[in-house]
């Protein structure tokens, strides 16, 4: 089985790697997915999946799970003094115009990497946090705790004396042999970025939402515009991304987060291909609350049913009550024709005067393409 050796050296000098073969049937089935739908493959679907979508699902990766409507509020309002901010408002404004300055596709330099880490952690950073005046990376150790459980061992960053040769070589690698790539491959070097940043740690904090927005600036930097919504579905599947990330760091085989972050991004690129057949379904636009709804009903595991959606919600955002939850998010896809209630359930809701039912998206305007649609249960929503 062939393996593709990095430039890029693990802390025991061995390079990092990745088994090709293994990689073979996501990475083809995603290449035929974007050479033949249209609309992912422009700058346009990286702006709209950013802002707000993206800005949530980065933010919710580190735990902070503000909803789509608080995004947008801040989106429009990005610049109060910081006396009128809260930690909530800055991380939001800080992501949005870290996104911004990448969008503006400055070189992926040393220098330009401050300036989005410095945008990143404004106003975030305890002192024991922040660089030393003048330095772009830290010069002490740092740990990382992938657990609330104390009986965890935590990890740990790179050896801060080696940062500054790491970087260079990681920038060594962004910026070369990128001419010759697919659409996929680039994605796939996105991730070995994104990776490789995570594993050198070189700040104290911010390390992982700086590490994925330089992997979206790669991505827009090299017009790999299809792939620059990866964040969702790490969000997703948070637990299991940072277990692959400490297996690879143990084992120097990138092979399994690749895969991960390929078939992730894969059934993230079919939510949207759905939601895109329902937009264009309809008279007028969905709005952003609208999207992120049918997001949510595509990625339910468990019933079609109200309070299974709730719950689900719930987990990812500021808790709403059920009847609240009806009526702002429900309703307005029932009345556009999207939702269609199937049966009221035996099974009642608090307030008592709201009723469990079930529902069931509108196979009419949904184009179940067999031959993109392969890793969403099409059947179960429909």
């Amino acid at each position: 089985m062939k393996t593709i050796y990095t430039p890029l050296p693990s802390e025991n000098n061995l390079f990092f790697r990745y088994k090709i073969e293994k990689l073979k049937a996501i990475k083809e089935e995603l290449e035929y997915f974007v050479e033949n739908t249209d609309f992912v493959n422009h700058e346009a679907f990286t702006n709209q999946v950013l802002f707000p979508y993206e800005v949530k699902s980065n933010n919710a990766i580190e735990g902070y799970h503000e909803d789509i409507a608080s995004i947008i509020s801040v989106m429009d309002e990005p610049n109060l003094k910081k006396d009128d901010m809260n930690s909530e408002y800055q991380r939001i404004a800080n992501l949005y115009k870290g996104y911004q300055y990448i969008l503006r596709k400055p070189n992926l330099t040393e220098e330009n990497l401050y300036n989005l880490y410095r945008i990143l952690s404004k106003n975030l950073l305890e002192g024991t946090d922040r660089l030393q005046k003048g330095c772009h990376y830290r010069r002490d150790e740092v740990f990382i705790f992938f657990s609330s459980n104390l009986d965890v061992k935590p990890d740990h960053g790179a050896d801060y004396t080696k940062i500054p040769t790491y970087m260079q070589m990681l920038f060594e690698y962004i910026n070369t042999d990128n001419e010759n790539l697919s659409t996929t491959d680039k994605f796939i070097k996105s991730q070995i970025i994104h990776f490789y940043f995570v594993y050198i740690h070189p700040y104290f904090d911010i390390n992982g939402r700086t590490s994925r927005t330089t992997g979206i600036w790669y991505l827009n930097n090299n017009k790999a515009y299809p792939y620059t919504l990866f964040n969702r579905g790490i969000n997703l599947k948070k637990g299991k991304y940072y277990e692959i990330i400490r297996t690879v760091k143990k084992y120097t085989d990138l092979t399994p987060f690749l895969l991960y972050m390929l078939e992730q991004t894969k059934t993230e690129l079919e939510k949207e291909y759905i939601i895109n057949s329902i937009n264009s379904s309809i008279h007028g636009e969905l709005s952003p609350i609208n999207r992120q709804t049918l997001q949510y009903i595509l990625s339910n595991n468990a019933g079609n049913t109200l309070l299974d959606l709730v719950t689900l919600y719930n987990r990812f955002n500021p808790k709403k009550k059920a009847k609240s939850f009806e009526e702002e998010m429900m309703v307005p896809l029932t009345d556009l024709g999207i939702i269609e209630i199937k049966r009221k359930t035996s099974k009642g809701i608090a307030p008592p005067q709201l009723t469990n039912y079930e529902y069931s998206l509108n196979s009419t305007m949904i184009d179940n393409n067999p031959k993109k649609i392969k890793r969403l249960k099409l059947e179960k929503f429909i």
